[in-house]
């Protein structure tokens, strides 16, 4: 999971109460954000009487009712947990941030050029903060309609280059595919020969594959990996088609599919047959846009 990556090149903000984030370690680029370190007293400033340090229920107090958000967040080294309560304010935005689920404690940060470098603007680099249980069908669609050029910038990959192979469910080749985070790949268009090693950067992923922990969930609700399939809905688990899992020792492992439509997209939920249980059990989730 890629989160966006901040470089302190000079802590002032414990000394001054002020500290400014940069995109790179060079400094090259102007700053991205003003830190206000709530611990030290950095006296007249604030927003409508809410201020670093505050809590999120003094915060929600004086600038009113906004939703926490859960992201990961790289700063200089460390990845975190964070929780964020943004506001765009006359044009700027303010982040109050804490590593603290319930807000007990806040640090403010202001992007310097308004809401283009807030937290949580842009759809796609919002997705790297998430957590393949977290991700959504209107994800996806963000997802298949990016570039792959964009894709590896959003998230911090080099996505230019084939990370492996991939066979999907009821085929005996394997699908060139670019690894996106933990558990989610990406089937993507690849250069023309000689360069067939490569990622067309230009053109959009075919297929988002989920593969999870057992017990997580993921892009559509009701569903978890490893779930059995006679748990599916009725209306469902008729619609269950035969399939297999091609392996390159031994004989194909029986398959079922249920391909569900939403949104522009089509979801294939593939559920590999265990042969000790002698049940069917959910492995997979591809998402794709549905042409039809």
């Amino acid at each position: 999971m890629r989160c966006i990556e901040f470089f302190v090149l000079e802590d002032t903000s414990k000394e001054y109460g002020m500290g400014f984030l940069f995109p790179d370690k060079d400094g090259d680029n102007k700053p991205l954000y003003i830190e206000i370190n709530g611990l030290v007293e950095f006296t007249g400033f604030d927003i409508n009487g809410a201020k670093s340090g505050m809590s999120f229920q003094e915060i929600i107090d004086k600038l009113g009712y906004v939703k926490p958000e859960h992201v990961l967040w790289w700063h200089s080294v460390a990845r975190i947990d964070l929780y964020i309560l943004n506001y765009d304010i006359n044009g700027l935005k303010y982040s109050f941030v804490s590593d603290d689920e319930q807000g007990k404690w806040t640090e403010l940060y202001i992007a310097l050029d308004g809401t283009s470098n807030s937290l949580s603007n842009d759809p796609l680099e919002n997705l790297c903060y998430k957590r393949i249980q977290d991700y959504t069908l209107d994800d996806c669609f963000v997802i298949l309609n990016s570039t792959m050029n964009d894709i590896g910038k959003a998230y911090n990959i080099d996505a230019s280059k084939v990370f492996g192979g991939l066979t999907l469910l009821g085929n005996t080749s394997w699908q060139p595919m670019v690894c996106l985070d933990q558990g989610i790949l990406l089937v993507c268009p690849i250069q023309d020969h000689p360069n067939d090693n490569k990622v067309a950067g230009n053109a959009s992923p075919f297929i988002i594959y989920f593969s999870g922990n057992d017990g997580e969930s993921c892009v559509i609700d009701g569903f978890q990996f490893g779930m059995p399939l006679d748990q599916v809905d009725q209306e469902l688990l008729v619609t269950a088609k035969d399939s297999f899992f091609h392996i390159y020792s031994g004989d194909p492992i029986p398959a079922k599919w249920i391909g569900i439509f939403e949104k522009g997209m089509e979801i294939r939920l593939a559920f590999k047959q265990d042969l000790e249980k002698d049940c069917y059990y959910l492995d997979n989730i591809c998402v794709e846009l549905n042409e039809n």
